[in-house]
């Protein structure tokens, strides 16, 4: 018979610690040695050998459990055997069967189902479920909740939390968009205002409301535009509230398009005279 093929006993895929008959990686494998000499024993290696039989079970003694979450995969509910005693490996067709996996007490008897469950029912999980009667006043809880129930609340207490966190974001996001829609109105305005300065300005220039320096050219214009700065409203008002003022050239330019010439001469004379 060739080389005698290895068997898996258990590995991390299902968190379970046993006695390390040899290792390698993750894997506690063993090999297994046929009675070549018994018809049964034969059978069975050349099953083996031929790959009809890939599997193998164990029967163990639990030594220690442990609840801790890092040891519990998902959808898990019931403590992870950390530490057994190997008692037996058998060579079986199908492992993940009800049969495949045996577990024995302290004297070597098999366990029944209920022991099982009995077992694995730790009083200190159960008291570790109790709650004080502010938690279960707020999760809104009978004084003996059931798992179920708790499950419910704090689902209940996710949903509630993710929907205050959207109508949290959807709040900032309209105040946001309104604060933005006043300060477009409120820029429009300005420049509008701007605007009209900007043109009551220049016709004070025309008017005679105001004049330039002609040693300092454009400081009246940046005067009135610094003081419009500081106080727009005001500054506004105050230019509209200038009397225009026309200069002695103006003064002296008279429409003489319908002028008599008896009126023509009697102008030049106070001219002259200083009149």
């Amino acid at each position: 018979m060739s080389k005698n093929k290895s068997f898996v006993l258990s590995d991390e895929s299902v968190n379970t610690y046993g006695l390390n008959i040899r290792v390698e990686g993750d894997k506690l494998l063993a090999d297994p040695v046929f009675d070549t000499e018994d018809e049964k024993g034969k059978e069975i290696a050349g099953k083996v050998e031929r790959g009809f039989l890939k599997m193998a079970s164990i029967g163990i003694r639990i030594v220690a459990t442990s609840d801790d979450p890092k040891m519990l995969l998902a959808g898990q509910t019931r403590e992870t055997v950390i530490k057994c005693r190997l008692r037996e490996a058998s060579i079986v067709g199908i492992g993940a069967n009800h049969n495949a996996l045996r577990l024995y007490d302290e004297n070597d008897n098999e366990l029944s189902e209920q022991e099982i469950i009995k077992l694995f029912d730790n009083p200190k999980t159960k008291s570790e479920m109790k709650f004080s009667k502010q938690i279960l006043g707020l999760l809104q809880l009978s004084d003996s909740p059931t798992v179920e129930a708790i499950e419910s609340a704090i689902l209940n207490l996710h949903d509630e939390k993710a929907q205050a966190v959207a109508d949290k974001e959807k709040a900032e996001t309209e105040k946001a968009e309104a604060e933005q829609k006043l300060k477009d109105i409120a820029d429009k305005e300005k420049a509008e205002k701007k605007e009209a300065f900007d043109k009551e300005l220049a016709d004070a220039f025309k008017d005679g409301r105001l004049s330039e320096s002609i040693e300092n050219p454009n400081s009246v214009k940046q005067s009135w535009e610094n003081l419009y700065d500081k106080d727009a409203d005001t500054t506004m008002a105050t230019l509209k509230g200038l009397t225009p003022h026309k200069s002695a050239s103006h003064q002296d330019l008279k429409d003489t398009s319908t002028e008599s010439a008896w009126d023509k001469r009697q102008r030049e004379i106070e001219k002259k005279h200083g009149k």
